[in-house]
């Protein structure tokens, strides 16, 4: 991204300004282009971080239907699947919201189901 970017940037410095063309838009273009490309990778960035405070693996024990699933908390937007066994949720869920902070034999009610943190695996 950041080799997209330095080329817009000299795309857009090398291009003929307003004042030595008034119909060549390849300046304009190629600054609009090179401010997306920017935004762009701010937007990276920001989601980079939000994913980097997320690095466990939790396996929840249903202790009245004796069910085990696992959980990996992800940014708000991005749960809702399922990948190798694994189901992705979303931080604002009321689930993940419980998660946070505990540790491996706390159990705790929601939604009507008890539940109980049977393994955290960390740094994954």
């Amino acid at each position: 991204m950041d080799k997209r970017i330095k080329q817009a940037a000299t795309e857009r410095d090398e291009s003929a300004s307003s004042m030595e063309s008034q119909h060549d838009q390849t300046r304009q273009i190629a600054n609009q282009l090179f401010n997306s490309l920017l935004e762009e990778k701010k937007k990276l960035m920001e989601l980079k971080g939000e994913t980097a405070k997320y690095h466990s693996v939790y396996t929840m024990l249903n202790t009245v239907d004796g069910s085990v699933k696992k959980y990996f908390i992800v940014p708000n937007g991005l749960g809702g699947t399922e990948e190798d066994g694994v189901t992705l949720l979303s931080e604002k869920t009321p689930l993940a919201k419980n998660l946070l902070g505990k540790i491996t034999g706390n159990e705790f009610e929601i939604n009507g189901q008890k539940l109980r943190i049977k393994k955290i695996e960390e740094n994954i």
